[in-house]
């Protein structure tokens, strides 16, 4: 309902009107929602996440255990989660539609590494050298071993060899420990074939002169 009309010259009337009407259109905020993993996701790592689209503008922030990396004002954003382990981080998004309306959603993210590695490993030879030793690497062992947030390092119960660790099949049995980036590990087992020294296989003909005897 009308309660007052000023015109141009600041005069002001308050009764009297003629019955008018008018219509307003009230617009509806625009529905907000982040797509996008809740977590777990892997410490240190890189995640998409996007908004609805078509809307006029975005504005992204994240607090906690994140940063956002690149623009914080298109439908999309990547997030890269902080190096620690068992945290978690809050993204929050503001859109607003054509008509200029508003709307404010958040997500809060898990960032933690609990999947132990997947250690797989493969039987390898060693040759031992002139002296009698031989190295082996864990490199070697490993036989495709992976994690879902990356591997760290492998290990090896054993790495150098000589004739005093041969057994009568001229094996030896060593594990190979995996590590991923937070410190879970695995293991596997595999073993390691020792070989003499390469001069030792060298074989020369000889001649042998029996005696009277034959023998």
């Amino acid at each position: 309902t009308l309660v007052s009309i000023t015109n141009g010259n600041g005069c002001t009337r308050t009764t009297g009107f003629q019955k008018a009407s008018a219509r307003i259109t009230v617009n509806q905020l625009p529905v907000c929602g982040i797509t996008g993993p809740d977590g777990p996701v892997c410490p240190s790592s890189a995640t998409s996440y996007s908004a609805p689209a078509g809307m006029s503008s975005y504005s992204w922030s994240v607090s906690g255990y994140g940063t956002i990396s690149g623009s914080t004002t298109g439908q999309t954003v990547t997030v890269d989660a902080g190096a620690t382990n068992n945290s978690s981080f809050t993204l929050s998004v503001t859109i607003t539609n054509s008509n200029g309306c508003s709307s404010t959603c958040e997500k809060q993210v898990t960032v933690n590494d609990a999947t132990n590695p997947v250690a797989v490993c493969q039987d390898v030879t060693v040759q031992l050298d002139a002296s009698g030793y031989g190295a082996l690497d864990a490199g070697a062992v490993n036989n495709g071993s992976t994690d879902n947030c990356g591997i760290h390092s492998f290990s090896l119960s054993q790495t150098s060899f000589s004739y005093n660790d041969i057994d009568e099949d001229w094996m030896v049995p060593v594990t190979l420990t995996v590590t991923d980036n937070s410190n879970n590990t695995s293991t596997c087992n595999a073993n390691v074939t020792i070989e003499p020294p390469a001069s030792a296989l060298d074989c020369d003909d000889i001649t042998v002169q029996l005696d009277e005897n034959g023998t």
